[in-house]
């Protein structure tokens, strides 16, 4: 898969390196030391290996092959081969369609991954107080999603390519905020301008009426806009046109957003050159 010569894939291995019959070997099964989870086995008591414990997770859960397969770039090789190399072993079939590879997040102006090493070359440690933690009481994660919102975290990944190293911090979250919040502003004028929430209640249309969910558009064909001579529909389709490119560029995230928000200056244009929300306030006047 990685497309790595033998020589390549000698690895680091550490002391276990020496110890192999060939370089390409990896456990499939561990002896139990001392003072270790264990359980019987056909070959005496121990524990599966690292990445035969990834493959047996995958085939409970998703079966035999599957769609998509994630992780970081540090782990195509060893892990991601090993994995793939047991589990089409085992069960003649690709494990995977297509694998992403993520890239790592680094602290602004530091080195290193966020609580790890920054790559095998590179052999750098981030500290303890750099790691995003999900355990319970050790702060990081939960703290963070509580003083910036998971929307804005969130927000701040899809504006990177998810192959690219990603400089996480504070400065970065805060540049993702205020780009955010300028699609926050175009909802409250959209409201402005038609009286109706951004946002509809799930399950009701805009006239009261039960929506079926067929009816959202889940294909390309049925998202085309019939442009006519409108300079604006026309910028509006290309603009589409610029966002389903990129997202079917290896899922450019930072492509689309980038398209969003060309759509979201060709609104507000459109709504200023047309006097949008002027003519709403004139309709509620006349209304009252």
């Amino acid at each position: 898969m990685t497309n790595r010569s033998a020589d390549d894939q000698q690895g680091e291995g550490g002391t276990a390196a020496g110890k192999k019959r060939s370089a390409a070997d990896f456990a499939l099964w561990k002896s139990a030391k001392t003072n270790e989870p264990s359980w019987e086995s056909p070959w005496g008591p121990g524990r599966p290996g690292w990445h035969i414990e990834c493959s047996a997770m995958s085939r409970r859960i998703l079966g035999k092959t599957f769609d998509i397969h994630g992780g970081g770039l540090d782990l195509t090789f060893p892990h991601h081969e090993n994995e793939i190399a047991q589990s089409e072993c085992c069960h003649g079939v690709p494990m995977a369609s297509y694998w992403m590879h993520n890239g790592l997040m680094r602290k602004e102006k530091g080195t290193g991954k966020l609580g790890g090493k920054a790559d095998r070359a590179q052999e750098s440690e981030a500290t303890v107080d750099d790691k995003i933690s999900r355990s319970k009481g050790a702060g990081g994660l939960r703290d963070l999603i509580s003083s910036q919102t998971g929307e804005r975290i969130r927000f701040f990944l899809l504006r990177s390519h998810y192959r690219s190293t990603i400089e996480f911090g504070d400065k970065g979250l805060a540049e993702a905020g205020t780009a955010l919040e300028k699609f926050y502003t175009f909802f409250e004028r959209y409201q402005r301008v038609t009286g109706l929430s951004f946002y509809p209640i799930v399950g009701l249309g805009s006239d009261g009426q039960s929506l079926d969910p067929r009816d959202f558009i889940t294909t390309l064909s049925g998202g085309r806009i019939e442009t006519g001579d409108s300079d604006f529909l026309k910028k509006v389709e290309s603009l589409r046109n610029d966002f389903i490119q990129s997202m079917n560029n290896d899922f450019d995230t930072n492509g689309g957003v980038s398209a969003l928000f060309g759509l979201l200056s060709a609104l507000n244009k459109f709504a200023d050159s047309q006097k949008l929300e002027e003519a709403a306030s004139r309709s509620e006047k006349d209304v009252a």
